[in-house]
């Protein structure tokens, strides 16, 4: 009689036994199934050490080289700026720095900016850095509500401003388009000492009228204040004749007559051929 209760408690507890270790089986696959199925397979291996410090992977990875013409190229290229902006690029190619040129003006300036910024990649790879920034409105609205959207940080070396004048029409005086423009050109030479700023016209219209005496006073201010003037206009029929009709439409925006003659003169000018 003992001996088959002996038994019994036997098989009772191997059957508890059984149970418990069943019941912890399961809990464990539970746990499992609910982790992240995306988990690291396995654990990434520290970084290797130089002496107390950790190697940084991005350090240590060799500086990108910048395309840049050699000084002869560059001599040959820039035969048609201002000797003191050929300087400067001199020594931005001695200090293996990188140009930043910036053209910026209104909405019609963006085609025609467009184009010299693909012909500025071509001549001198990626050592120039175009940026082309337009704005409607006046040179008044530029300056006091859009010239803070720039990226006055990158630092520009080369600034080619187109003056508004055709959105001034009326609107803004000769006068107050020079200070728009002297304006500007003081936040260039704060950013970068050594900056050149250009100013190029807007196009040209068929008879221009008052247009015409604005434009006029443009090639004046800029001579009087030593100013690089690109002027594109002899690139496009006379303003009375019914030919530049082909080069500006009904709201005197270049047509691409239009845009590649303005073009040709900004290529010209900084690619000597």
């Amino acid at each position: 009689m003992k001996k088959g209760l002996a038994t019994v408690l036997v098989l009772i507890a191997c059957g508890l036994v059984l149970a418990i270790s069943y019941l912890s089986w399961n809990a464990k696959v539970e746990e499992a199934a609910a982790e992240p199925a995306n988990r690291p397979i396995k654990q990434e291996q520290p970084a290797k050490k130089t002496g107390d410090q950790a190697a940084d992977p991005e350090k240590e990875k060799p500086a990108e080289k910048v395309a840049a013409p050699s000084g002869e190229e560059l001599s040959s290229l820039t035969a048609n700026l201002p000797e003191s902006t050929v300087e400067m690029l001199m020594s931005r190619l001695d200090a293996g720095e990188p140009v930043q040129l910036l053209a910026v003006g209104s909405s019609s300036f963006e085609a025609p900016a467009n184009q010299l910024a693909d012909a500025l990649d071509d001549a001198y790879g990626d050592w120039i850095e175009t940026d082309v920034q337009t704005f409607g409105g006046t040179s008044d609205t530029f300056l006091s509500k859009e010239v803070g959207e720039i990226d006055w940080g990158k630092g520009y070396d080369l600034v080619i401003y187109e003056p508004f004048t055709l959105y001034n029409n009326g609107l803004v005086t000769i006068e107050d388009e020079q200070e728009d423009a002297l304006e500007l050109r003081g936040r260039v030479v704060e950013e970068v000492k050594d900056a050149t700023f250009f100013i190029t016209p807007p196009q040209p219209i068929h008879q221009p009228n008052y247009y015409m005496t604005q434009i006029n006073a443009l090639r004046e201010f800029v001579e009087a204040k030593d100013i690089p003037f690109i002027d594109h206009w002899n690139q496009w029929p006379g303003v009375d004749s019914e030919e530049i009709l082909d080069y500006v439409d009904d709201e005197y925006e270049p047509t691409d007559k239009g845009v590649e003659a303005w073009a040709k003169s900004l290529k010209e000018y900084f690619i000597a051929s």
